[in-house]
């Protein structure tokens, strides 16, 4: 059964992270997380709130594994949002983390930007 993307609740949110090791060069990489939402509308606020809390998680994600906190993370903003289709998933949960291939900073996005608003207004 195809599900319309306007009435799916889950949607994956994209976030440029920087990780800075001691002082070295900022590295970045893109974590993917899961958002649950009614509309896009709560979708973005949803992953706006992830956003600023993002950097403080990943610290001490990092600090608890490792018993070192010797990396900062930081959130530079949401790269892409987008919807997901599947059957059973749970909020907030990390889907992936891709590390940026060069020292450019990836592309942050502004809500009319994202693909799940160029996939509602059939851009």
């Amino acid at each position: 059964m195809t599900t319309s993307p306007v009435h799916w609740p889950w949607y994956v949110a994209e976030f440029v992270v920087t990780e800075t090791l001691a002082n070295s060069t900022p590295h970045f990489s893109i974590h993917a997380y899961l958002i649950w939402a009614h509309s896009p509308e709560n979708a973005y606020i949803n992953a706006k709130n992830l956003e600023l809390a993002l950097g403080e998680k990943l610290r001490h994600a990092h600090r608890e594994s490792t018993g070192s906190d010797d990396t900062e993370y930081r959130c530079m903003g949401i790269h892409e949002l987008s919807t997901l289709h599947v059957d059973e998933l749970h909020n907030g949960i990390h889907l992936s983390v891709v590390r940026w291939p060069n020292d450019d900073a990836p592309i942050i996005r502004e809500m009319p930007d994202l693909a799940l608003y160029q996939e509602l207004s059939g851009a």
